[in-house]
């Protein structure tokens, strides 16, 4: 099995990546990582105050998919 992962932002947005793993777990760890850079980019564009837009709230989830191969 291949898998990938879609993550959701607080807004209720979703992106699914174009990365294919081999592994679940490669899968997780990936989305894990992306859903953390996301928290740390909310982080310091609010530290900077330099936003013309709202300040998202939450934070960000994801979801594994399973591919057919």
């Amino acid at each position: 099995m291949k898998y990938t992962y879609e993550l959701i932002y607080p807004n209720g947005e979703r992106e699914l990546s174009d990365d294919i793993f081999d592994s679940e777990e490669d899968a997780e760890y990936a989305a894990q990582y992306d859903c953390s850079c996301f928290s740390t980019g909310e982080e310091i564009l609010a530290m900077m105050g330099d936003r013309d837009d709202e300040i998202v709230e939450g934070s960000c989830d994801y979801e594994i998919i399973e591919l057919d191969e």
